[in-house]
């Protein structure tokens, strides 16, 4: 297996790769403060469409006596009573490394590439599922922050959080917090980061996508680049109206009102302008506006 490993890791293109998306939903940001609430996963190969069928996700029971904070059930729309119909974490846990094992021999891999966003949070997690439930056996994981390659190869777009990322790429993110949405959505930005990297940096193997990751530092963030084409917003009129802010694949994010469409629509597209984080991740999926000019 190892010297498969080897080969495969250094000859099998990124884009043939097979690759498993995870995304975990928890009740505070670290395992010695809360829980697993859900698991969501599925595999995928680069340059196949992405299907969202194919994601499973799991609902995680909670021990007697604990519940999910205000805040968590609000931004996943997950309850207590919807946990209380879930399974245990050693169930989610076997599912999960069950289905990396199976992506890991067909990759004539030793362990499974895993691509996650934002890693940092969802590592400490598995690694505790891991321990309490497979401690015997060697952590299949073999884990590809999505997120820390998107800060390499787009250093200045205004925010790479998943559903900026997504909107950027043209995909779909849901509002709410929920792991089948965050895995279809890290999958699809997976794929068009694999072309990124073939097109820029000539990297096409695993193996090379490592080395790269290790090598490269992270650069020192800039001036902030903006999606939308300047030409767009330049051309709006000097006049009152109502104007729609909306993604690469044509999602509406943002719907606003001004005296004047072109001053107020510019206004957002100053590098240093201080901006809430709702509208550096809009402005970092916009890439397009469409208007209604009014009277008033």
């Amino acid at each position: 297996m190892d010297d498969a490993f080897q080969y495969a890791k250094n000859h099998l293109p990124l884009d043939r790769l097979e690759v498993l998306a995870v995304d975990c939903q928890a009740s505070a940001a670290n395992p010695e403060k809360g829980r697993l609430l859900e698991i969501g996963f599925m595999a995928g190969i680069a340059d196949s469409p992405v299907d969202p069928a194919t994601c499973r996700s799991y609902l995680i029971r909670q021990p007697g006596g604990l519940s999910i904070p205000a805040h968590v059930a609000k931004i996943t729309g997950i309850s207590e009573a919807d946990l209380d119909r879930g399974i245990t974490d050693s169930e989610a846990g076997h599912m999960l490394f069950e289905a990396a094992r199976r992506v890991a021999a067909r990759n004539s891999f030793s362990r499974c590439p895993t691509i996650i966003h934002y890693a940092r949070f969802e590592l400490p997690f598995l690694c505790r599922l891991h321990r309490d439930n497979e401690p015997a056996c060697p952590f299949p994981l073999d884990i590809v922050c999505t997120h820390r390659i998107a800060q390499r190869l787009l250093p200045d777009l205004p925010r790479k959080g998943i559903r900026a990322l997504a909107g950027y790429f043209g995909h779909s993110a849901p509002i709410l917090k929920r792991s089948t949405g965050h895995a279809v959505a890290t999958m699809g930005i997976w794929q068009d980061l694999v072309a990124l990297l073939s097109e820029g940096f000539d990297i096409t193997t695993y193996g090379q996508l490592q080395d790269w990751l290790t090598v490269t530092p992270q650069p020192v963030r800039g001036k902030r680049v903006f999606p939308m084409p300047a030409a767009i917003r330049q051309a709006l009129p000097d006049h009152p109206g109502v104007y729609r802010m909306r993604s690469l694949g044509g999602d509406l994010l943002y719907i606003g009102k001004a005296k004047s469409l072109k001053k107020r629509v510019n206004g957002y597209f100053r590098s240093r302008t201080p901006h809430p984080e709702h509208i550096l991740e809009m402005l970092s999926q916009a890439r397009d506006i469409d208007f209604s000019v009014t009277a008033s």
